[in-house]
């Protein structure tokens, strides 16, 4: 799955925020939060929303050893309370419907990337996508961005999902850890972005990855994890002209940029560069943060808050907890966090933030 956990290692480098240039960010430790479990059991988890002070929208693998298991979405109450199955409907047209990669909508709802399976002898693709908007609270469905499918996205892995604040464009990350990228939906369904991410001869177009027979991508870099601010001014994303040139299962071990674009000039500015075994960013709803977990060279594990404007980067807790997403009021954050022993299952944690409200 696409969300199985990324640690971060960032290296002493400059800072850019838009364009500007900036010296290295200031790196000083929070009060160590300790991580508070959500009493929902182990599992193994593929997506994270937090769209309602009320509502937590998680996506888990029931059967994490039956490649066949399909992607289940559920509700739960911070607390734990309320832990329950949201009733999305099966497409009588798909052999399989699922709902993956739940992201927080800013009307309170929850949007979902819809993967239909096809019958392999009637249709030249094996899975259509398209974008659905769910309520958590009573599972009411609608189309998201666009109303068409999105057809073949060369995914072979779960695809992440962003969505711009007013709920008219989004981005879309596909493809598997070896060889992904990124592309754009708007009401006229997916457009390829001819942007090109690095410098000189370590860049690449992000078109490249669909327009590209080639399944092995060696020439190519990787893209994902993108997010969209909550202004709707700003998309951070991760890109890695590291991988150009690498081939097979050593990509992996290539290192990450962390980038930010304004949508519309679509010009990738660099904040932070080697960056290794990144997870997604996500902003705090003011838009002043990004949080991530990692190895930060020189200050140990932890969960991270980088802030683009001051250039500072700060540690909330020494626990490592991947996919940190905000709560809607910016005081808590949840994320993910190994259970220790034989398997692969995780657990939900909180982390308060609200030590932030005092930053400046």
């Amino acid at each position: 799955m696409r969300f199985r956990t990324r640690f971060w290692a960032i290296a002493t480098l400059p800072f850019l925020a838009l364009g500007a240039c900036r010296e290295a960010p200031e790196r000083q430790g929070l009060p160590n939060a300790s991580p508070s479990p959500i009493p929902v059991g182990s599992r193994e988890f593929a997506g994270i929303a937090w769209p309602s002070g009320n509502w937590l929208v998680v996506a888990f693998v029931p059967k994490p050893q039956d490649p066949a298991a399909s992607v289940e979405v559920w509700r739960v109450h911070p607390d734990g309370r309320g832990f329950r199955r949201l009733p999305l409907p099966d497409d009588p047209r798909c052999e399989r419907t699922q709902y993956l990669s739940p992201v927080s909508l800013s009307d309170g709802r929850v949007g979902l990337i819809k993967a239909c399976d096809l019958d392999p002898h009637n249709s030249p693709i094996p899975t259509s996508y398209s974008l659905v908007a769910v309520s958590p609270r009573d599972g009411e469905i609608n189309p998201l961005v666009t109303d068409k499918m999105l057809g073949y996205l060369r995914s072979f892995a779960a695809p992440g999902l962003s969505v711009s604040p007013d709920k008219s464009k989004a981005i879309l990350s596909v493809g598997n850890l070896l060889c992904e990228s990124l592309s754009f939906v708007d009401a006229n369904g997916v457009k390829y972005l001819p942007i090109r991410v690095g410098s000189g001869e370590s860049s690449w177009r992000l078109d490249e990855y669909f327009l590209s027979d080639s399944r092995l991508c060696t020439d190519l870099g990787r893209a994902g994890g993108a997010s969209w601010s909550p202004d709707g001014e700003a998309i951070a994303f991760l890109g890695s002209p590291q991988s150009i040139g690498v081939s097979g299962v050593a990509r992996l071990d290539a290192p990450w940029n962390l980038y930010v674009m304004a949508p519309g000039t679509w010009a990738p500015h660099l904040v932070l560069a080697d960056l290794t075994y990144p997870s997604e960013p996500s902003w705090s709803p003011d838009g002043r943060w990004l949080t991530f977990s990692g190895s930060v060279e020189g200050n140990g594990e932890g969960t991270w808050l980088l802030n683009l404007d001051a250039g500072q980067l700060k540690r909330l807790t020494t626990v490592p907890v991947a996919s940190p997403v905000w709560s809607p009021d910016g005081r808590t954050i949840v994320g993910i966090v190994p259970v220790e022993g034989p398997g692969s299952k995780e657990k939900l944690v909180l982390l308060d933030a609200s030590s932030l409200l005092d930053l400046r």
